[in-house]
């Protein structure tokens, strides 16, 4: 199984998602067991933190 940060690096931080992503373009990335999860927003939050800082 990845770990939590293999996954960030391999898919979240990856260089080929757009750093304008909207919230509900973010959302549909995960698979729909988890697109109404609360955390979902957060991780937002910090990708878009992430992405600005690179």
């Amino acid at each position: 199984m990845a770990t939590e940060e293999s996954v960030l690096l391999s898919y979240l931080l990856n260089n080929k998602l757009e750093s304008n992503i909207t919230l509900k373009q973010f959302t549909n990335l995960f698979p729909n067991s988890y697109k109404n999860n609360k955390h979902i927003k957060t991780l937002y939050k910090e990708y878009q933190t992430e992405r600005s800082e690179t």
